[in-house]
């Protein structure tokens, strides 16, 4: 954060300049405590948007829900939230063109950007409106998951909160 201060060299002057640099240092103090509220409030939204998100899985069930666990990590300069669980991406940013539209593009504001376009991933299935795939629980078919953004919806929900 950077602030001019324009003073006179009057003690009035000085006197206010010398109060407003104690303002500046009382909220810089104060930062680390108002990011840490504003990832706290980004990773509940966050993980309240992974609970209630789904992924198209139509061997086991058309929809099955996901397990995203969602927490807020201190880093050097700050705090990051930060997303976990093997369908967090593709809840996120989507995959296939079934849900997402066009193959290499994303319905992610942040995902052509971030390289996550759909059809993309793997062995590039997703470009095909169904396909099938194997895990530790067989074989699959599937039409892909629609981008759900939950970390990106709560970002920006919690920016809004703030700036309000």
């Amino acid at each position: 954060m950077q602030q001019t201060i324009k003073i006179k060299l009057t003690p009035e002057s000085i006197s206010e300049a010398i109060e407003q640099i104690e303002s500046l240092q009382t909220k810089q103090k104060q930062l680390p405590d108002v990011c840490k509220k504003i990832a706290e409030r980004t990773q509940q939204l966050a993980q309240q948007y992974f609970n209630e998100a789904w992924v198209n899985d139509m061997g086991r069930g058309e929809r099955t829900e996901v397990n995203v666990t969602v927490t807020v990590e201190k880093t050097a300069n700050g705090y990051k939230v930060v997303a976990r669980g093997k369908e967090a991406v593709f809840v996120e940013f989507g995959a296939g063109v079934h849900f997402n539209g066009s193959a290499g593009t994303s319905p992610h504001p942040k995902g052509t950007e971030l390289g996550f376009t759909i059809g993309d991933y793997g062995k590039h299935k997703g470009r095909n409106d169904s396909w099938r795939f194997r895990d530790e629980y067989g074989t699959h078919s599937t039409r892909g998951t629609e981008a759900q953004m939950p970390l990106y919806r709560a970002f920006m929900e919690a920016k809004s909160e703030v700036l309000r």
